[in-house]
């Protein structure tokens, strides 16, 4: 047993190598000179450049009618390592070290302490949370383990009740654009290479190792960002405080990765890279910084659909910015820069991407024209627009504070500034996501407010640290006699004053968390052995229904059958059945809340369901005292109910 645990263990690892390390960090070392990045932007870059290479490996492999086993995967992936590996060692010339960052002794060790502290509060957070139960996480893992069962790409559909004069039904099978294929993908190949199932600690672990990423992607591109300003060194680091020890469990932290947000998360590990080179290529104006920055906007599109269109409202709020704070300049660029847009590298980038997505892989929300959904006057409930208070919320009172500080600063110093298109970047990050969160009427955007609101953690961390080193430096570093004199004293008090209180809210916040017990790892287990005790005795003609209000993790259930996305029938959240939205049958509702009135009954002989699973303490009373109802599993948490006629 203990040797087999810890096979898995090097499987597991060698796999995470494999799939999300080596080819991007080939891939870079192949194309860029070696001292184009430090070593620590190379693993970070390479990291983010491996997801996006493994996806498309698979697609295109798939596409080709290629099997996706371990075999023809891993053998794919070693292909591309080591053709880029060769390529690398072959184009190195001259100086062959990677360019430092030169932070001193302090600020290393400062650096250090920001991640481990980080790592360890996130760790501690999730130490119930390893066993998977979250809902978004059992929908992910489903599809997930279809790619890895058929060893293809799945079509997203699903069977949902229909009435149809006045029968119910199980319908036809109907498109979904409810999932992309990237955060599929990262599951599946994982599973896929490894060896190891899905009912495991790999998808948490997996999520936690990429959200730590993201973090680290955000310093490089907080150092970027400022290359110009004498202290982007300390701008970058309380960049990483913000988002990391202070913030290190609310959304989208830790708390998104005990939830199974995978696209969120990948996304967010992905958008702060995709800035990173287009920031590089405004500072250097080299193809090679615009190839890949249009690479990751690429992989943005494969991997979370949401993120994606927030990253180009983002954009072209860049652009917008861009011409009217520094117009002259900005079209002077495009004009200048003209042939380099149109060179043979950018054009054949451009090609790529409508071959592989005209050929390839269109992904599902194009083809079930999901994004005209999103485009248009608000429709849904929670998407109409978060109030102040509730921004402040999502967001934490120091970071929404000091993040307006400093975009009122990057606002005023952008005429002035070495580093203009770095805080227009910035600014219209974190602008637009203030638009769409709290004004969707007025950009016509139709999303969840509050998942959109998340999105401005990050631009926020690095405007809160923007503004505190633009402060002190504006009051430490004066010209004026009196303002010198009087810093020495007065500015010094008040910029203790000012970290204290920044530490003392980021503690509590995370304190906040680490007090509430949000995990439920015995229930979730009880869950597992209910669902493979009916796996193993129902037959293909036998129809579960169950319950997803008490029932913990019951989105794993379907994994235990894999007979499709919407098996188990379940009973969904009271509301869905009301809001003129979510639900138009009242079957699901009828055969778990009062499985005894007539309607109920009609559900089950026209569904020809004859399997139930509820909460014990909960739902079992009303199947108990039915005689035609008998009790064939029971455990501390659920009872299993046969019908017999």
């Amino acid at each position: 047993m203990m040797l087999s645990f810890i096979s898995q263990q090097f499987a597991f690892y060698l796999t995470l190598l494999l799939l999300f390390f080596l080819p991007g960090y080939f891939l870079l070392g192949a194309v860029f000179k070696k001292d184009s990045f430090s070593f620590f932007e190379h693993v970070i870059i390479g990291s983010g450049l491996s997801i996006i290479t493994t996806d498309f490996t698979i697609l295109v492999l798939d596409r080709a009618n290629i099997p996706l086993t371990r075999y023809s995967l891993a053998l794919s992936i070693l292909a591309i390592t080591a053709v880029a590996y060769f390529v690398s060692k072959k184009g190195q010339t001259g100086n062959s070290s990677f360019a430092k960052l030169n932070f001193t002794k302090k600020q290393g060790m400062l650096i250090i302490i920001l991640i481990c502290s980080t790592v360890f509060i996130k760790a501690y957070y999730l130490r119930n949370a390893v066993m998977p139960g979250t809902t978004d996480l059992g929908h992910h893992l489903y599809w997930s383990k279809v790619i890895a069962e058929t060893h293809h790409i799945p079509e997203y559909t699903q069977r949902d009740v229909i009435s149809r004069d006045e029968t119910n039904m199980i319908g036809a099978p109907k498109k979904i654009s409810d999932f992309i294929i990237g955060e599929q993908l990262f599951y599946s190949s994982v599973s896929i290479v490894s060896g190891i199932g899905f009912i495991s600690y790999f998808p948490v672990l997996a999520l936690f190792l990429v959200n730590t990423m993201s973090i680290l992607a955000l310093f490089i591109l907080a150092l970027e960002l400022f290359r110009n300003n004498p202290r982007r060194k300390s701008i970058a680091i309380l960049s990483l405080l913000f988002i990391g020890p202070l913030f290190s469990i609310d959304p989208p932290q830790a708390k998104f990765v005990a939830g199974g947000v995978t696209g969120n998360l990948i996304a967010n590990f992905l958008v702060p890279l995709t800035l990173y080179f287009y920031i590089r290529f405004f500072h250097e104006r080299t193809r090679g910084f615009l190839f890949f920055a249009l690479l990751f906007s690429m992989g943005l599109f494969y991997t979370h659909h949401l993120t994606g269109f927030m990253f180009l409202i983002s954009f072209a709020s860049f652009v917008i910015l861009s011409s009217v704070f520094n117009f002259k300049e900005f079209f002077a660029l495009i004009k200048d820069k003209s042939k380099l847009l149109l060179s043979p590298q950018i054009i054949g980038f451009f090609v790529f991407a409508l071959i592989f997505v005209a050929a390839i892989y269109t992904p599902s929300y194009l083809t079930n024209k999901a994004v005209t959904t999103v485009v248009g006057a608000v429709s849904k409930a929670g998407h109409g627009g978060l109030t102040l208070n509730q921004f402040r919320d999502t967001l934490g009172e120091t970071r929404i504070v000091w993040g307006m500080m400093g975009l009122l600063f990057a606002i005023f110093l952008i005429r002035k500034s070495a580093e203009k298109f770095s805080l227009i970047m910035v600014s219209a990050w974190a602008g637009a996501i203030f638009l769409v969160s709290m004004f969707p009427d007025i950009v016509k955007i139709d999303l969840p407010s509050g998942r959109a609101a998340n999105y401005a953690s990050y631009p926020l961390s690095i405007l809160s640290a923007f503004a505190i080193v633009t402060l002190a430096a504006k009051s430490f570093c004066s010209k004026n006699a009196v303002i010198q004199k009087t810093s020495s004293r007065f500015f010094l008090g008040a910029f203790v004053l000012l970290v204290s209180f920044i530490m003392i809210n980021g503690v509590s916040d995370n304190v906040g968390y680490l007090m509430k017990d949000n995990f439920y790892p015995d229930k979730i287990q009880e869950t597992y052995a209910a669902s493979s005790y009916l796996s193993s005795k129902m037959s293909g003609q036998d129809i579960l229904a169950d319950d997803h209000i008490y029932i913990t993790a019951d989105s794993f259930v379907k994994l235990f059958f894999m007979r499709d996305y919407n098996f188990p029938l379940y009973r969904a959240n009271l509301e869905r059945y009301t809001n003129n939205v979510d639900k138009d049958e009242f079957c699901t509702l009828w055969m778990i809340s009062g499985p005894e009135t007539p309607d109920s009954e009609k559900c089950f002989r026209d569904l020809g369901v004859n399997f139930v699973l509820v909460n014990g303490k909960t739902d079992a009373a009303q199947f108990e005292k039915l005689g035609n109802f008998q009790k064939v599993y029971s455990n501390n948490e659920l009872n299993a109910y046969y019908r017999t006629n």
